[in-house]
């Protein structure tokens, strides 16, 4: 065959026989000396490093809930007050005398800090600030504010562990780290002409196991606004929600997700501002998996979680400097 070699790998007949391995090449081709694989088991977005043997997103794609996103979806993926950095969703950050607005995700200054204050009935004085006491965070959202616990605040990449928002541990492309097994956990495997996506085994990864606790990621998003919810000052809620995922004609990235809530052992119905904040967390957790494409290997699938919305009390003024 000269200096052009051509190598088809035995992944093909290995899912034939041992399952469906990860991270595959099915077809190699080398010439002189240099490979690269032209089929694998790759979600989209990501390419076969013949040299590490294992699934890399493409230059300009960044490795987000293992996929392959671009910077403005991996952005989206963080939600409102962060951005996606080079250690995965990094809090935006405000001057000493500005707060963040989860409304626009944007600082907002002083004077229109002082409006939220007055709005939640707390008075500001000179050389003062809006703030919340120690163990919560401040959380405002247009017109409205309210101090949340800290294992509130984490972002969809993060978990609590007790004391801070800890990173949770990278997985490769096709897989995502699953706090119940406390590993990565493969969710993409090989097919005859793309990735097939275990769209069961996403959702419990991602949303939470059934009849169980939410994720920190899932539930986080929307924990962090409980004026959504009704939760008055220093109370709490509980609320239940039943996540559904479609795949007409198993096309992933014809996928969609439904979140329906309701509040356990209480008979009113969530709030449309809650429905609203919940269905937009499901979503965004989504949003990467239906962008890496593939095959599901179902039409549905389903999961229903518990998470509490905690109002820890009711922001105060604080110091300027100095904190609480």
């Amino acid at each position: 065959m000269g200096k052009l070699g051509i190598i088809v790998t035995l992944a093909l007949l290995l899912a034939g026989t041992a399952g469906c391995p990860k991270n595959t090449c099915f077809l190699e081709v080398c010439s002189n000396g240099v490979c690269r694989c032209h089929v694998s088991s790759c979600v989209d977005g990501a390419e076969y490093d013949t040299t590490q043997k294992r699934c890399q997103c493409i230059v300009g794609r960044l490795p987000v809930a293992g996929q392959c996103l671009t910077q403005a979806a991996a952005d989206a993926y963080c939600g409102t007050g962060f951005r996606h950095g080079p250690t995965g969703c990094l809090r935006i950050t405000c001057e000493a005398d500005a707060e963040l607005d989860e409304a626009t995700g944007a600082c907002i200054p002083r004077e229109k800090v002082s409006e939220v204050a007055s709005n939640v009935g707390v008075e500001v004085g000179e050389g003062e600030k809006l703030g919340c006491p120690p163990g919560s965070e401040l959380v405002i959202e247009g017109n409205t504010a309210a101090c949340v616990p800290l294992d509130q605040t984490c972002a969809p990449d993060e978990s609590w562990d007790g004391q801070a928002c800890r990173k949770l541990s990278p997985c490769p492309t096709g897989s995502r780290w699953d706090p119940t097994q406390n590993r990565c956990i493969q969710f993409a495997t090989t097919g005859d002409d793309a990735a097939v996506v275990d769209v069961n085994q996403w959702a419990l990864s991602s949303y939470g196991p059934n009849g169980g606790q939410g994720s920190a990621p899932f539930c986080s998003q929307f924990a962090r606004k409980p004026w959504r919810f009704g939760v008055p000052e220093g109370q709490s809620t509980l609320v239940q929600v039943a996540v559904q995922l479609s795949f007409p004609d198993n096309n992933v990235t014809a996928g969609t997700v439904m979140a329906s809530p309701s509040y356990v052992g209480v008979p009113t119905p969530v709030p449309p501002k809650g429905v609203e904040a919940i269905q937009s967390a499901a979503e965004s957790l989504f949003a990467p998996l239906r962008q890496g494409g593939g095959r599901a290997n179902a039409t549905q699938a389903t999961t229903t979680v518990r998470c509490a919305i905690v109002n820890a009390a009711k922001p105060v003024a604080v110091p300027a400097t100095g904190g609480f």
